[in-house]
């Protein structure tokens, strides 16, 4: 059984790349844990887009590092 896949664009403000994901991944995405837990998860093409986008966020002083992590949500590929 395969489940529908739909395209994100890499939350790095400064990359082009689109990502697979399910529909039900989506779903968590931009809603599921913000309902549970409260935070936003961010979905990156790769750990380097993550890391230049954290250190982009890193100049704001609203920035809070301790917030952002990476939670292993099997979307950040190396």
């Amino acid at each position: 059984m395969t489940e529908d896949l739909v395209q994100v664009s890499c939350t790095n403000p400064n990359c082009d790349q689109l990502i697979w994901i399910t529909k039900k991944q989506k779903r968590q995405f931009f809603l599921d844990y913000f309902l549970r837990y409260g935070r936003v998860e961010f979905p990156y093409c790769c750990k380097a887009c993550q890391e230049e986008h954290m250190k982009l966020l890193s100049q704001s002083s609203q920035f809070e590092p301790q917030a952002m992590k990476d939670r292993g949500t099997g979307l950040v590929r190396s």
